[in-house]
């Protein structure tokens, strides 16, 4: 029997599967036991996809404001093993609660071992690292960004 984290991890690859599908990208699941869990295929390079996923937005104290929280472990939460560069290029951020995925690039920005998103609509001045300068916010996250951001990457390995 599968786990409630196994069975929420599928949900997420598959939203995120049927949103690049929506989108015009052909994409599929990858198999179980390698680096990622989709492949999207962009101008005929294949984009290897990670996907993380979390169910709602979390309050990381009584008085913050919310956001999406995200272990980014290869292992999960209580892993000890971590993703390499080489490993896939980019994470899917899926959050279940309003069935939307969030695109981030893995490059030499993720230093963490967690991932937390906010909202610019809400000011998170006077919270540990907070004011709207710092940290990703969701509204950046695109699947549009990302695409630029790779299309420029692929431009200059040409």
């Amino acid at each position: 029997m599968e786990s409630k984290e196994l069975k929420i991890g599928k949900a997420g690859e598959h939203l995120a599967v049927a949103d690049l599908l929506l989108k015009g990208i052909e994409a599929f699941r990858s198999s179980d036991g390698v680096c990622y869990d989709v492949v999207a295929d962009i101008n005929g390079r294949l984009i290897k996809i990670q996907v993380k996923t979390t169910q709602k937005v979390r309050l990381m104290s009584q008085r913050a404001n919310p956001i999406y929280f995200f272990h980014i472990k290869r292992t999960g939460k209580n892993g000890n093993r971590f993703y390499d560069k080489k490993d896939f290029d980019c994470f899917a951020l899926v959050a279940l609660d309003i069935r939307k995925i969030f695109y981030l690039p893995f490059n030499d920005r993720i230093k963490s071992n967690s991932i937390c998103i906010r909202d610019r609509a809400i000011d998170y001045s006077g919270h540990h690292g907070g004011g709207r300068t710092n940290g990703l916010y969701f509204q950046d996250l695109t699947w549009e960004s990302f695409y630029e951001y790779t299309v420029q990457k692929m431009q200059k390995n040409i």
